[in-house]
């Protein structure tokens, strides 16, 4: 599980602007810190991402930015701004989710990729007003994944789900919605 840094810059964000508008020095020094520990963090994961260093580079460079968060989150979990206080507490509680994607392949900082495959699932459920039924909501449920996975893929998920259907009327062997790559 990772958590989305790309959610957590809007929360400093906001913290941020609570303390301009507030004159909180507490929240202007933790989300002005959060937000320049992140920045050192991410421009190693993008150094990482264009081949520029390795994974055990990624992990050792990225130790002491790990533990600086842990450290900033522990002086100011009990701040007087509630909303500091909150996040930092919530963050801390769930502080191995804030680095996996430094130490396993194909987790990313961000949920945007996670984000950008249900955009089409919540298109359609606001054009179509959802199902009428758990039959239906399990079929379109079953041809969402189906065509996401395709997609994921580089495959046409039309060609796919009219192969799909076609061998269920035949009584044939239906098409795996798994790519098995032979040359690993």
């Amino acid at each position: 599980m990772q958590m989305c840094w790309a959610h957590l810059k809007r929360d400093f964000r906001w913290i941020l602007d609570i303390g301009y508008e507030n004159k909180d020095i507490d929240a202007i020094l933790f989300a002005r810190q959060m937000k320049k520990l992140m920045g050192s963090l991410m421009a190693l994961w993008h150094r990482f991402k264009k081949g520029e260093i390795s994974r055990e580079n990624l992990v050792d460079r990225s130790k002491r930015f790990r533990n600086a968060v842990v450290k900033l989150l522990e002086k100011y979990k009990n701040s007087d701004t509630k909303a500091v206080r909150s996040l930092c507490r919530k963050l801390l509680k769930r502080q191995e989710h804030l680095f996996t994607f430094i130490f396993y392949e194909g987790v990313e900082p961000t949920s945007n990729s996670s984000e950008r495959g249900l955009r089409n699932a919540v298109q359609w459920r606001k054009v179509c007003f959802g199902n009428r039924s758990d039959d239906g909501a399990n079929l379109t449920g079953r041809i969402l994944t189906a065509t996401m996975t395709c997609r994921l893929q580089n495959r046409n998920p039309l060609e796919f789900l009219v192969q799909a259907i076609i061998a269920l009327r035949s009584g044939t062997i239906a098409p795996s919605i798994y790519r098995i790559d032979l040359t690993h």
